[in-house]
């Protein structure tokens, strides 16, 4: 069984190669779940798939283990942005 920073590197150059489900399949492993590298990795590639609710969960995650992250912090605000959009002129013709 491989070690977890040599999965963490293969999900890594995944995600780089646009191979998001490669990252899916790799980050499932159960070692990953308290990782803050590997939920920011997988935050990322749900973003990538605009599965918004699942990027923001592991964001938070990631933002709980580091209150400091700005890179978290600005993923989850931009996730709120999207979500909180609303197209005014399609309401009010």
């Amino acid at each position: 069984m491989k070690g977890i920073n040599q999965l963490l590197i293969q999900a890594q150059n995944a995600y780089n190669e646009g191979n998001l489900e490669k990252v899916m399949e790799i980050l499932q492993d159960e070692r990953f779940d308290n990782n803050i590298q590997a939920l920011f990795l997988k935050g990322e590639a749900f973003y990538k798939l605009q599965e918004w609710g699942e990027a923001l969960n592991c964001f938070s995650v990631c933002l709980e283990k580091d209150p400091q992250n700005v890179q978290v912090k600005s993923y989850i605000e931009m996730i709120q942005n999207i979500l909180g959009f609303h197209y005014k002129d399609f309401f009010n013709p």
